[in-house]
């Protein structure tokens, strides 16, 4: 069994095709963005899950699934607050950006 302490969970997609067949995502380390540096997102208010995705450039399911390894459960339209926005970016490989 994990010690809690050592799960940080990272989402990253298998080279053997995203997640359709053949292919799933996995929990791992941080990918790198593609421009090769850190992406970077600014957060100043509460958001839905959906608005967070938007926000980084990602999909709602990604934006989920994070949540939901964090312990987190919540719906497309339900509210992320503040600190866990943050936190889940974190967990994606952002840079946040303070206001």
């Amino acid at each position: 069994m994990e010690d809690k302490d050592e799960f940080k969970p990272k989402l990253q997609t298998e080279s053997s095709g995203g997640n359709g067949p053949g292919g799933k995502t996995r929990i791992g380390a941080n990918t790198p963005s593609e421009s090769g540096g850190p992406k970077r997102v600014q957060f100043d208010k509460c958001l839905t899950v959906k608005e967070l995705a938007s926000k980084m450039s990602l999909s709602e399911t990604t934006i989920i699934k994070v949540l939901f390894h964090l312990g987190v459960p919540r719906t497309v339209n339900q509210i992320v607050e503040l600190p866990l926005a943050r936190q889940t970016a974190h967990v994606l490989g952002y840079e946040i950006i303070e206001t």
